[in-house]
């Protein structure tokens, strides 16, 4: 088998393995502020995804079975907008624990804030080395010279 043959089918399983693992992410990402029917997930992680992203209703429900065991999430019938009686999807306490400390391990505000104050004291700096090198090297040239 040659690599242009072997090169696609081994992309296309990483592609799907890729996107199987991004599932329970974009799931709490959607449920996050407020609960959503499978539908609105489903389009809450085309849109956010810019449409790199898609999953089937199906496997929405497959997954999201899973996380009323572990009191993540639930479900409740309501009304959709349609007319009909659809699934609602709400985290539930332990899914709310679980996202905060997602959030509060990976982006750390004060983290954020720190590296952002050292980057403006370096461009800062480098904005005066590069104001005292430009005054030195035209220093002793006319002004002829310079402003021709």
């Amino acid at each position: 088998m040659n690599r242009k043959t072997y090169k696609q089918p081994f992309l296309k399983a990483y592609e799907v393995t890729y996107k199987k693992d991004q599932l329970t992410l974009w799931l709490f990402l959607s449920l996050k502020d407020q609960p959503e029917y499978v539908s609105e997930i489903k389009e809450f992680i085309e849109t956010n995804s810019n449409n790199t992203i898609t999953y089937e209703k199906q496997s929405l429900y497959r997954t999201l079975r899973i996380y009323p065991e572990l009191e993540m999430v639930e479900f409740d019938l309501a009304q959709s907008e349609w007319g009909l009686a659809g699934i609602t999807i709400l985290q539930r306490r332990g899914g709310e624990k679980c996202w905060t400390h997602f959030t509060l391990k990976f982006e750390n505000i004060h983290q954020i804030f720190g590296i952002m104050g050292i980057w403006g004291v370096v461009l800062f700096f480098y904005f005066i080395f590069s104001l005292w090198s430009s005054k030195n090297a035209i220093k002793g040239i006319p002004k002829e010279d310079i402003f021709e």
